[in-house]
């Protein structure tokens, strides 16, 4: 997780340039219809944590269960925080089950239409030397909850036979599939797919679906409706808003919408559509006593049909 380090000041340049790059190009000319794109607000809502409280968020979900609240984990600590829209501390759930290096978070459907789940991915390999990787998947936590000791093992590996690590996992809430990102390459990502229904009693391959030509991504995330993707890296955030009869792959297909303006965090990681799609949230993996770790919510530019969160 730790990636930069001063001996690779060159990569992380060399990131900035890449990024700067990718940020400026345009999307491919397209005979689709195109989408309404939302603005997005210059500056965000920007609320500091407590010091001390997250030492390596990684993944953000906002919740479903709770008013005004996000769920947050650290890459090496099995428990869930339950953070409000102001950055305090609501709830701490621990996770009964392994944590060695936790990457991102999901929520969405699963296999009971009733319920939301949240799919934390044990998914990094800094040294890309692992055989195994997991998502774990379980019921979003409710309000008398004190402990996660039921959830769903997704146990898989590359179908490839090469080892990744691996910071970003999407859910298509339309289709209950889910993609893998891979990071460690500069100029682009390798996608693979976990289809619905996942086998959840065996070890089983996630399926390389393409490249696309965004390096170093630590997060993504795809709307509540399925027709919005976010993807980041330490210096960029990248939107796309789906054409009609597109899907999400599609989508990544082909270039993004926007960028939308970010202010880049030490060791940024986490983003997430809030659950109205009025905006995204995104967290740091570490802060210091000079900088602590803040909550970052960029809105959308109000409109007829919207509200301030």
């Amino acid at each position: 997780m730790k990636l930069i380090h001063p001996y690779k000041s060159f990569w992380y340049l060399g990131l900035l340039l890449v990024g700067l790059l990718t940020g400026c190009q345009k999307e491919k000319p397209s005979p689709d219809p195109e989408p309404q794109l939302p603005g997005f607000e210059s500056s965000p809502t920007v609320h500091e944590l407590a010091p001390d409280l997250l030492h390596g968020a990684s993944g953000i979900v906002d919740a479903v269960n709770f008013d005004r609240a996000v769920w947050v984990h650290n890459d090496h600590d099995p428990h869930l925080y339950l953070i409000s829209y102001e950055a305090e501390l609501l709830k701490k759930i621990p996770f009964d089950g392994p944590s060695h290096d936790w990457e991102d978070m999901a929520s969405g459907p699963g296999p009971d239409p009733q319920v939301n789940y949240l799919y934390i991915a044990e998914t990094g390999d800094n040294a890309e030397i692992k055989t195994d990787y997991f998502i774990y998947r379980f019921p979003e936590p409710t309000e008398g909850q004190e402990v996660i000791d039921q959830y769903d093992t997704i146990h898989f590996s590359y179908s490839d036979g090469k080892s990744y690590d691996v910071e970003t996992l999407l859910l298509d809430p339309l289709t209950k599939d889910l993609y893998l990102l891979t990071k460690r390459q500069l100029s682009e990502a390798s996608i693979f797919k976990l289809a619905y229904p996942q086998n959840t009693t065996e070890k089983t391959t996630a399926e390389f679906v393409k490249n696309i030509p965004y390096g170093v991504l630590t997060s993504g995330d795809i709307s509540r409706d399925g027709k919005e993707i976010l993807l980041k890296n330490y210096v960029n955030i990248y939107y796309w808003k789906l054409k009609d009869n597109e899907t999400i792959l599609s989508a990544l297909d082909r270039s993004h919408d926007l960028t939308p303006r970010y202010i880049v965090e030490p060791q940024g990681e986490g983003i997430c559509f809030d659950k109205d799609i009025r905006g995204f949230f995104t967290i740091s993996e570490k802060g210091s006593s000079a900088d602590p770790v803040k909550l970052y919510h960029y809105s959308k530019k109000l409109d007829a049909s919207s509200a301030a969160l």
